[in-house]
């Protein structure tokens, strides 16, 4: 790609025409700074020649570094007091004040005798210069123009002078390597990375072929090998890592010996986020990453946290039933306004959105192709989000006998869990037709039908409240949590475009809140989605943030969040520097993140079956050392010999005392007596209980 910078001369000055004929006075220099119909003249004796018209300081400082010079470019805007008599005698380039390289005077045509702007040089001309940036930006680079005249006396007149330049980057191929297991992969045919970000996580993926020619590369990878990808622009071998994972699929292809395919593919280290789970767990006012970091403590322990940031959000309860620990995270990155990803370093960032920049501009100097599509069917400016259900204490007074008497009070509510006085006494409860009413029992239940019945008969004695008797009665309600949020101003400009989210994870009135607020923040507007196909770069980190200028789609200057990247390696795109295309701004929804997300509400579904509160039974067994996580009982099982008994390894302290659970460092270790010298043994653990 060619690029170009045109540029005035800031300084312009006559210089003295040199030995030879008489040379004339050029006056009103600076008038030829720009074009307006003002003009630097000289009055040119007949046979005579002009001073020298020295036009320097273009100020080309903003072309970028490393680039090529490819071409220098000068337009004159000029004119003759006649048509004829006046024509070039020199239009050269000054470096450093000296003239150099090839001179461009048109010295077969006269100049015309109205403005009539004429070009010198072009975009593959140097002048017969090795032309490069330093000698462009200097200030002293300069053109120099000299008019003579045949014939009688004539006037020329300049009425501008532009100088472009024209340049490139210079041609890199990208290199690639691909290591397994810290070894370089051969053979390799092609090569796609893709790094991609959710509404708050990303993840990458690779996929790789290799010529397997007669097989020789059977048995050589293995399915949870370590994986590195490696890409560079113009250095051998690269250095700069785009890829850090593990080898999940391995596919063999092929229908003869020359033929043989072999096709890898893998993702990086978030799969470990994607493939644990966390038990029953739930916190409450705690910050959000203080969370996130509790939960890669506990299980995802490959996975450090030394660029998790505490954020400023509390989250007041969260609960989680078997969720993978991806979708742990990711709840509460949604709660907080965080990004999160697994970096090259196997280290979990949870990071503010949008907060982190790439320090990269995408404009017509890097971009190839681009595309932009905004649509009004990503507005949702009417949110309302469905949780599950909770318990809510609630109580109600009667008055007994009014205003219907009797032994049957209905509530407002189904009841959960009464507590029920009359005249400050409590009463003694049962369910209403279910089993035997025992003796002393004094209400009933009906859930159904919202009553409470008070009992009687001659076994149970009467527990009718009497007529004036005030019954108190408090139970729990059973409420949906729901919470909704509107923008006016969006639906003054849209229209009203609901959004209904059902998610029987939200299991607090606050986290609904939360939800449905930063819905209501990210798609009262339409979603711009940019594509972009980049050119000779290569390092971007989805999630951070980029500047883009395409001034022709109405974008300049704009900051957006990088969304995706995916490379894509092979010969061709190598060699022309294209391997990169972008996702940016703003993802607008697709087949695929439909499917997706019904497969994410279907497993949410599945696992509200199971209650927090619900243990199964289990039991462990494990030889010498054991490390136990959560609340479980640790039996040590260890050996007689002869007189000596006692139920710990040779690394504990022995506790102080026999068969009592010691303190400190004895803490949680039984011991029998014994008697003669304590000798060490090894022991069997056994954890049993607990939840699974």
């Amino acid at each position: 790609m060619i690029l170009s910078k045109t540029s005035y001369p800031g300084t312009i000055v006559n210089t003295d025409g040199g030995e030879g004929a008489a040379t004339d006075v050029w006056n009103g220099v600076d008038n030829a700074k720009e074009s307006d119909d003002l003009y630097a003249s000289s009055t040119i004796n007949s046979g005579d020649r002009s001073d020298f018209l020295d036009c320097s300081n273009f100020n080309f400082s903003d072309i970028p570094d490393g680039v090529d010079i490819l071409g220098i470019e000068v337009r004159i805007e000029k004119k003759g007091s006649l048509s004829t008599g006046v024509r070039d005698k020199i239009v050269r380039l000054l470096i450093d004040g000296s003239p150099n390289g090839n001179n461009k005077a048109q010295t077969s045509l006269t100049w015309n005798n109205v403005d009539t702007v004429v070009s010198y040089g072009g975009e593959n001309d140097l002048w017969g210069l090795p032309l490069n940036l330093e000698d462009i930006q200097k200030s002293t680079f300069s053109v120099r123009i000299q008019a003579e005249v045949i014939g009688t006396i004539r006037t020329a007149y300049i009425d501008s002078v532009q100088m472009i330049v024209y340049y490139g980057f210079p041609h890199k191929t990208i290199t690639t390597s691909l290591k397994i297991n810290d070894i370089d992969v051969d053979n390799l045919e092609t090569l796609k990375v893709i790094k991609s970000i959710g509404d708050i996580n990303a993840s990458s993926s690779f996929k790789a072929t290799l010529n397997n020619y007669t097989g020789r590369l059977a048995g050589s990878y293995d399915i949870g090998n370590s994986v590195e990808i490696y890409a560079d622009r113009g250095v051998s071998p690269p250095t700069t890592k785009i890829f850090n994972g593990v080898l999940e699929n391995i596919e063999y292809s092929g229908r003869d010996n020359f033929k043989e395919k072999i096709t890898l593919s893998g993702r990086d280290y978030t799969a470990k986020l994607q493939d644990s789970i966390v038990p029953p767990e739930s916190y409450s006012n705690l910050l959000a990453g203080s969370i996130v970091k509790d939960l890669i403590n506990k299980y995802a322990n490959e996975i450090t946290y030394n660029n998790v940031d505490d954020s400023s959000t509390i989250i007041s309860g969260i609960q989680f039933k078997y969720d993978p620990i991806f979708d742990a995270i990711k709840n509460i990155a949604q709660r907080a306004g965080y990004i999160f990803y697994v970096d090259l370093n196997k280290d979990l960032n949870f990071k503010e959105k949008s907060s982190v920049s790439s320090n990269l501009v995408f404009d017509n100097t890097n971009i190839v192709d681009a595309k932009f599509n905004k649509r009004r069917d990503t507005v949702f400016n009417d949110v309302i989000v469905r949780g599950d259900n909770y318990l809510s204490g609630y109580e109600e007074t009667f008055i007994a006998g009014s205003p219907l008497g009797g032994s049957v009070f209905q509530l407002e509510y189904k009841p959960h869990n009464s507590n029920i006085q009359v005249d400050s006494v409590f009463q003694k409860g049962g369910i209403y037709q279910l089993g035997e009413i025992t003796s002393g029992t004094n209400y009933l239940v009906d859930y159904e039908q919202k009553n409470i019945i008070f009992t009687s008969g001659t076994d149970l004695g009467n527990s009718i409240p009497s007529s004036g008797a005030q019954v108190l009665i408090n139970y729990d309600r059973n409420l949906a949590i729901i919470a909704s949020a509107q923008n006016k101003n969006s639906q003054t400009t849209y229209g009203k475009r609901t959004k209904v989210i059902i998610d029987k994870t939200i299991r607090t009135p606050s986290f609904a809140n939360d939800i449905a607020q930063l819905q209501i923040a990210n798609s009262s507007s339409p979603k711009l989605e940019g594509n972009i196909l980049i050119k000779d770069i290569i390092a971007v980190t989805p999630s951070q943030t980029c500047v883009v200028n395409v001034p022709f789609y109405n974008i300049s200057g704009e900051t957006y969040d990088i969304l995706e990247a995916n490379y894509d390696f092979n010969k061709t795109n190598n060699h022309s520097g294209k391997v990169l295309s972008l996702k940016i701004n703003e993802k607008i929804p697709d087949l695929t993140d439909s499917i997706k997300n019904i497969h994410e509400r279907l497993r949410r579904l599945e696992a509200d079956r199971l209650d927090s509160s619900d243990l199964l039974t289990r039991q462990e067994v494990g030889e010498n050392l054991l490390a136990i996580v959560g609340s479980t009982w640790l039996i040590e099982q260890g050996f007689v010999t002869g007189s000596v008994s006692y139920l710990y390894g040779s690394f504990y302290t022995p506790p102080t005392y026999p068969f009592l659970l010691g303190s400190t460092t004895n803490q949680g270790i039984c011991a029998g007596s014994f008697t003669g010298s304590a000798v060490a043994y090894d022991y069997q653990s056994i954890i049993s209980g607990g939840q699974f």
